[in-house]
C-alpha cells in the first residue's frame, strides 16, 4: 500500500477553498448578481465540499495520519460549510425565499 501525503493533500484542498472563497466573496458581493450565476456558484462549491469529503474520508481511515492533520482537515470542512451556506443563503434570497440560519422569533412562541 502506497502512503498517502496527507499534508500536501490538505495544502493543496486548502488552496482550493481558498481560491473558490475568493471567488464567492467577490460574486456574492454584486447586488446585481444574477440568479443562474449564483446557482452555478452553489453547485461549484457543493461538488468541491463533496470531493473534500470524500479525502476526509480516507484521511480518517488511514490510523497512521497524524491527529493534527485531522484537526485541519475539520478547520477545512468547516471553510467548506460556511461558503456552502454562504453561497445557498443567495440563490434563496435571489428566488425571495428566507436564507438559512434567520428565524422570526415571533413565529417559534419562545418570546
Amino acid at each position: 500500500m502506497i502512503a498517502t501525503d496527507w499534508h500536501a493533500k490538505l495544502t493543496e484542498q486548502h488552496e482550493i477553498v481558498r481560491i473558490k472563497a475568493e471567488e464567492a466573496t467577490i460574486l456574492l458581493s454584486k447586488p446585481d448578481l444574477p440568479l443562474q450565476t449564483a446557482s452555478q456558484l452553489y453547485r461549484d462549491v457543493e461538488r468541491l465540499a463533496q470531493r473534500f469529503d470524500e479525502i476526509v474520508n480516507l484521511l480518517a481511515e488511514d490510523i497512521d495520519a497524524d491527529t493534527r492533520l485531522s484537526e485541519a482537515a475539520e478547520a477545512l470542512d468547516d471553510l467548506w460549510a460556511c461558503l456552502s451556506v454562504a453561497t445557498v443563503n443567495r440563490v434563496l434570497v435571489l428566488r425571495g425565499l428566507d436564507p438559512f440560519g434567520i428565524r422570526d422569533d415571533r413565529e417559534d412562541g419562545d418570546d
